[in-house]
């Protein structure tokens, strides 16, 4: 099973004592769209497109998460080049391309996994997490946070920036 980066486990009980976890907060999103590890790439690209949502989580039939598929990893497949041209320009790897293979590529996706397209930078919060470390990985560039529960595998929501500013909001 991969390793994913868990934000918030090493101050779970402190912020469990204190009362001040993210699960205090209406910012989880508990009933979000995710993937099977049966389903394509392409299953990710339309619930993508019809949630809205950055990134879908794949988990597995007893809900333990896999990874999360995001329109990043989507992308940067899609619009990959030689390995020189992505160290000197990660996220513009689509100027030497053209749309013609880059969307006979995003075409060849229903052939794929998403298992395959696992975006690997995305960190995972505890559920016991505090507010300030969900808040400081979503400044961190990360538009959409799985969160996983104090054991550590089993996807419990995500945190979105949507969520937060609904909560600061409705709290007001």
């Amino acid at each position: 099973m991969r390793q994913h980066a868990l934000v918030g486990s090493a101050v779970a009980d402190q912020a469990a004592a204190v009362g001040h976890s993210i699960s205090d907060y209406s910012i989880i999103e508990r009933a979000p769209v995710v993937l099977t590890r049966d389903r394509s790439a392409a299953d990710a690209a339309a619930r993508m497109l019809d949630s809205g949502q950055w990134g879908i989580p794949v988990v597995d039939e007893d809900r333990r998460y896999l990874g999360m598929c995001t329109v990043r990893s989507l992308l940067d497949r899609a619009l990959i080049l030689s390995a020189e041209t992505l160290a000197a320009m990660p996220r513009v790897t689509f100027l030497r391309d053209d749309f013609a293979r880059i969307r006979k590529r995003l075409g060849a996706l229903d052939a794929q996994s998403a298992l395959s397209f696992l975006d690997d930078e995305v960190p995972t919060l505890s559920s016991t997490a505090s507010l300030t470390e969900g808040l400081l990985a979503l400044c961190a560039g990360n538009p959409v946070l799985p969160v996983i529960d104090a054991g550590g595998d089993r996807f419990v929501g995500l945190v979105t920036w949507e969520r937060v500013v609904r909560s600061m909001l409705h709290a007001v």
